[in-house]
């Protein structure tokens, strides 16, 4: 359970709301009954304390954009994004899971490459793509045995077969302050 908790995705967190919640209301309960005092003190000492932590969780989320139990969430590849900010075009091809991050922080249309590379022509052609971007973060298993495992391994193959077609513009290495895992992210232009 831990490792859902200290996620920095906060919609992680959702699923064991309700159990934490009943754990919870369980504390409170078995606090309220240590107390030897009249039903009424333990309603007033219970609600004091729901009370009490609803004002401090409001006092935190104001301070802060993340949940208490959430980690902060890094942006992935800013440095790539930078590099791709200052490219002329404005059509780019990713590989699946960075297409939001690049549309996030620089603002130019970002699609995703397609799974296989028999329509990569057609899409670069009817979306006006200038440039390809795929990483090592989502390669890395690449020697695998089962490339299935890969997003868009085969199309990503591809392109590394034909550089004459698809010449390769810049490799950056992405390095996280979270301690997430380093990525190097290729781009490639288009002929």
């Amino acid at each position: 359970m831990i490792p859902v908790v200290l996620h920095p995705e906060p919609r992680f967190l959702i699923p064991i709301l309700i159990p934490i919640c009943f754990l919870f209301a369980e504390g409170i309960t078995l606090i309220a009954g240590i107390f030897r005092s009249p039903g009424k003190i333990r309603k007033i000492a219970a609600l004091s304390l729901v009370a009490a932590l609803t004002v401090l969780t409001g006092i935190h989320l104001s301070g802060n954009r993340n949940m208490v139990f959430s980690l902060e969430k890094e942006v992935e590849i800013p440095r790539t994004a930078k590099f791709i900010r200052e490219l002329p075009d404005d059509g780019i091809m990713a590989q699946v899971g960075y297409p939001p991050e690049l549309a996030y922080q620089t603002g130019k249309r970002v699609l995703a490459l397609p799974i296989t590379p028999r329509v990569l022509d057609d899409f670069i052609q009817r979306y006006q793509i200038s440039y390809l971007l795929y990483g090592q973060h989502y390669l890395a298993p690449i020697h695998t045995d089962d490339p299935s495992l890969i997003w868009c391994y085969h199309t990503i193959k591809y392109i590394r077969e034909h550089p004459q077609r698809y010449p390769i513009l810049q490799v950056i290495d992405e390095f996280y302050e979270s301690g997430a895992s380093p990525d190097r992210i290729f781009i490639h232009g288009i002929n």
